[in-house]
């Protein structure tokens, strides 16, 4: 399963790498910029909150780890 970060990056490297540099992570957006960046792309906030869950658990577990470095 690809990881969060893959899948937003495959969606739009450009938007996924403004999200990195305001926020220095793909989680750590304000609720603000997370809308404007979802609709940017076309995704539904319900999938990207899915698919960040579904990445934190794998962050807990050790099997994803986390992306928060510059792309």
């Amino acid at each position: 399963m690809p990881s969060t970060y893959d899948t937003l990056r495959a969606a739009d490297p450009a938007a996924t790498q403004r999200l990195v540099e305001v926020t220095g992570t793909i989680f750590a957006g304000q609720p603000a910029e997370r809308a404007e960046w979802c609709l940017r792309i076309g995704l539904p906030i319900a999938e990207f909150d899915r698919i960040t869950r579904e990445h934190r658990v794998g962050i807990d577990r050790g099997t994803n780890p986390p992306h928060t470095r510059q792309i």
